[in-house]
């Protein structure tokens, strides 16, 4: 230890016999130690008396015996253990909002929310010391999860103006296949702060074991899992009767006021939610139970008046409508990713005179025609798709269906099981990850006799740039099946060409020049630039379709939508009067015979099956019939454009049976849902 290696870093230098780089800024050489120690030997002398410094070097021994005592480690760490845990609050909030002050704000603003997170955090930063048995460790492996949970959390915002919530992780098994979709910038900065918090715990419990160097016997170690058993147990308790009354709002409508909180809770607006509630309270709002709300007077009697009901109207009307299986008509659905009519959009994102979906448009004013009112915005696929497959509403549920109910529900009524009672063959085609929201679970529950995903394709062009088959490719595919198969066919397929990210340098000819105005955000305007392109290769796609399906002798009928909006108009919900419209997308019934027009008008996407059948004139079931009658009343059935305390008589049959069929006793399962 005679020679001593020169290291810039604040004039310390450090011995060379030090091995890490960590050991290098955290030792000091006793050199070092021992020049400090006598300049301030000499302050000492020079400054007080003999007997001064007596008493001194008394109480310094007194209070070095206390600090490196049991006692004083305990009070310290439980200090640290509370302090840390109630700052998380403010570092959840301000991850959240991208904004410290953002974050006090909200905290000072209302203070009953405040004090409850602040309980919250707490408690679970005493859970994971109890779990880790080490504060340094067990509070970094929290913050570290609660950076990870943020940072998800503003991906999803930013990309759907959704937060993060529980039920989002079931798709945790699917994150390969989403981790394309990031933005690179975000995952740095969250990578990096996950640094910055193990390297501040690495250097905390450097000095602790400095300072504090206990010699436990056997015993004592064994000893220590009793409070470390008990502190578990506590903090697992109380979070549990904490969190109780809020977990519990389930069945109390879906804008529930929380008295003790002083705040509200929606359900049915969760961005909404997360903002006034913060994080951590609109969290546990969302940790209820999923299953759908028992309804009123439900009963065995009550489901079989509804299910005879309509048995009987199906009876007398389905004498004059023509048997399924006797017209042979091909039906292909076409759920295609984030294509909207932009004109909706361009008083705040202008795109000039070049309209990006000519054809498109064109479709809409010689075919039956109309709005696809999508319950969801930026994402939730899924969801949209188990609307137009079922006929049942996630107007009535607070979950994804495709990884909460239909797994586990092989009678999930759908049009797929009709086509196939009817001698067709049934067909799901998705250009994705086979298990992407589990439809290789899913399908087969809803009655597809065959699923291919991307790695069943034989049509597998990208565009350009892009990650994903191209719609032209998609639309191949379709056509090969339809021109290969023997029987008539029902196929139903979900693209992804127009799937988010929308870079800059996805597509190498730019055709369109997007202006931000009135409030639309720059940014974005780039992003929509480059999301015009792609919807306008789709346009171009899907004229080829149809042409291509215009020359086949077989009879068949697409049934084309947008899923939903893609998630770079999020000022549409800020700056825009009629919010409604970014829950529309272009819906058409196209066909390659004659067939009267209809105007769809804004149609919910439960209501698709009725449409197709109805445009052959085909047979319906009793169920369907509901379906018709609801139709009459509420057109479009979504959490945006019915409210949620409607309480008609034809909305609580259509509930009822709902909620018998996905989560009740199944009473009306059988004929109800059956074509004869």
């Amino acid at each position: 230890m005679k020679h001593f290696k020169k290291i810039s870093l604040k004039g310390f230098k450090f011995p060379r016999k030090a091995k890490t780089p960590f050991e290098k800024i955290t030792s000091f050489s006793r050199k070092q130690n021992k020049k400090m120690k006598k300049k301030l030997h000499k302050l000492f002398k020079k400054h007080f008396s003999k007997k001064a410094q007596k008493r001194i070097k008394k109480y310094y021994k007194v209070f070095k015996k206390v600090v490196k005592s049991k006692s004083f480690f305990l009070l310290f760490s439980i200090f640290c253990i509370y302090f840390l845990g109630k700052f998380l609050t403010s570092f959840i909030l301000a991850l959240q909002f991208g904004d410290w002050q953002k974050a006090q704000n909200l905290l000072s603003e209302k203070p009953e929310i405040a004090n409850y997170s602040s309980i919250i955090t707490v408690l679970l930063s005493f859970l994971f010391v109890g779990i880790f048995r080490n504060w340094r460790i067990g509070l970094s492996v929290l913050y570290s999860l609660a950076t990870i949970i943020m940072y998800i959390n503003t991906e999803k915002m930013a990309s759907r103006n959704t937060p993060f919530l529980p039920e989002d992780l079931a798709m945790s098994g699917e994150a390969g296949g989403l981790a394309s979709m990031i933005n690179l910038g975000r995952f740095l900065n969250m990578i990096l702060t996950i640094l910055v918090i193990v390297f501040i715990a690495f250097i905390l419990n450097k000095i602790s074991k400095r300072i504090w160097h206990f010699n436990l016997s056997k015993k004592q170690k064994i000893a220590i899992f009793i409070p470390q058993i008990a502190v578990i147990l506590i903090c697992g308790f109380s979070l549990n009767s904490y969190t109780s009354e809020i977990r519990n709002l389930n069945g109390k409508g879906t804008f529930v006021k929380v008295e003790s909180l002083k705040t509200s809770v929606d359900f049915t607006n969760q961005s909404y939610n997360y903002q006034i509630n913060g994080f951590i309270v609109a969290t546990i709002s969302n940790l209820q139970t999923k299953t759908q709300k028992e309804p009123d007077g439900y009963s065995k009697e009550a489901v079989q008046k509804i299910v005879q009901k309509y048995q009987k109207i199906a009876a007398e009307k389905n004498q004059n409508r023509k048997e399924l299986n006797g017209e042979k008509v091909n039906v292909v659905y076409v759920m295609s990713e984030s294509f909207i009519d932009p004109a909706l959009g361009k008083h705040l994102y202008d795109y000039g005179n070049t309209e990006p979906i000519p054809y498109t448009k064109e479709i809409l004013k010689s075919q039956s025609s109309g709005w696809a009112a999508s319950s969801e915005y930026g994402g939730g696929t899924a969801n949209v798709e188990f609307e137009a497959l079922t006929g049942l509403s996630n107007f009535f549920l607070n979950s994804i269906p495709y990884t909460s109910i239909v797994p586990s529900n092989k009678d999930t009524p759908s049009v797929v099981k009709n086509f196939n009672e009817n001698g067709y063959k049934t067909l799901a085609m998705h250009p994705y990850n086979r298990n992407m929201y589990r439809r290789e679970t899913v399908y087969p529950n809803l009655g597809f006799q065959e699923y291919k995903s991307i790695e069943s394709f034989k049509n597998t062009s990208k565009l350009d740039n892009s990650k994903y088959i191209s719609d032209d490719s998609a639309f191949k595919e379709v056509l090969s099946e339809l021109k290969n198969s023997k029987k008539p066919e029902f196929i139903h397929l979900v693209t992804m060409q127009n799937h988010m990210p929308y870079e800059e340098n996805l597509y190498n000819k730019k055709n369109f020049n997007v202006e931000a105005k009135n409030g639309g955000n720059n940014d974005s305007a780039k992003s929509i630039q480059t999301y015009l392109e792609g919807i306008s290769k789709s346009d171009e796609a899907l004229k080829t379709f149809l042409a291509e399906l215009n020359k086949m002798d077989e009879k068949t009928i697409v049934v084309f939508w947008g899923d939903h909006w893609p998630g770079i108009y999020g000022e549409m919900f800020d700056k825009e009067l009629r919010k409604n419209d970014i829950r529309r997308t272009p819906l058409f019934i196209y066909s390659n015979f004659e067939k009267e027009k209809q105007d769809l008008g804004t149609s919910s996407l439960i209501y698709n099956q009725l449409l197709v059948l109805n445009s052959i004139n085909a047979k319906l079931s009793p169920f369907q019939f509901l379906l018709a009658d609801l139709r009459e009343k509420y057109p479009a059935l979504t959490k945006q454009f019915v409210d949620s305390n409607e309480n008609s008589e034809i909305l609580k049959d259509y509930e009822m049976i709902e909620y018998d069929i996905l989560s009740g006793k199944k009473y009306s399962l059988g004929d109800f849902y059956k074509i004869k």
